[in-house]
């Protein structure tokens, strides 16, 4: 009889575990009528493991690991996509894996795509830098469950000089704000 300690478990395997258990927190919010990830009205989302694009550039397929695809109300088509990579690693992730999941995520779906990493590690500090000027979000994954530590953005859309000049200075407002707030100091 084989020891639990003496069963290897290779890397696909390793890897296999957390994205099963992603994909069940985001098919467990839907069935659950929560928001899919936290921003998805569950019955526009479509959530797939696996799931291949064909890449034109490459002339094959990719396949990322989790992916939520949303879609309009009453329309066709999908509106977007979030492509979560999962990384599940003893070590630390490498600077490597964040940029080639940046380049195939914008190779494929341009500008209507939010791309999230989900490890249960610590990234290099080559890595973190990736993330946060690739715009990428990063989620990270331990027995407590799943925690945001950066929200994917796209960049500073509004100056917040443009935003204090409009609430505190300025008569004349050269943008519309539907919404601006100040607290605690920031804009």
């Amino acid at each position: 009889m084989q020891r639990a300690e003496d069963v290897k478990i290779s890397p696909v395997q390793t890897g296999d575990a957390l994205e099963d258990a992603f994909y069940e927190y985001l098919v467990g919010q839907r069935e659950s009528g929560k928001l899919v990830d936290g921003l998805y009205q569950p019955e526009l989302c479509e959530i797939h493991k696996k799931k291949r694009y064909y890449c034109s550039e490459r002339e094959d397929f990719v396949t990322f690991d989790v992916v939520v695809e949303v879609k309009r109300e009453n329309a066709e088509g999908l509106a977007f996509v979030a492509v979560f990579e999962c990384k599940n690693y003893k070590g630390s992730v490498p600077e490597s894996e964040l940029t080639d999941f940046s380049d195939k995520l914008q190779r494929l779906f341009r500008h209507n795509v939010k791309g999230i990493l989900v490890c249960s590690s610590r990234l290099q500090s080559g890595a973190m830098k990736a993330v946060k000027k690739r715009g990428l979000g990063l989620i990270k994954y331990d027995q407590h469950g799943f925690e945001y530590i950066v929200q994917r953005q796209a960049g500073n859309l509004i100056d917040p000089s443009h935003i204090k000049n409009s609430m505190f200075q300025s008569a004349n407002n050269h943008k519309s704000m539907k919404f601006s707030a100040y607290w605690d100091g920031v804009f």
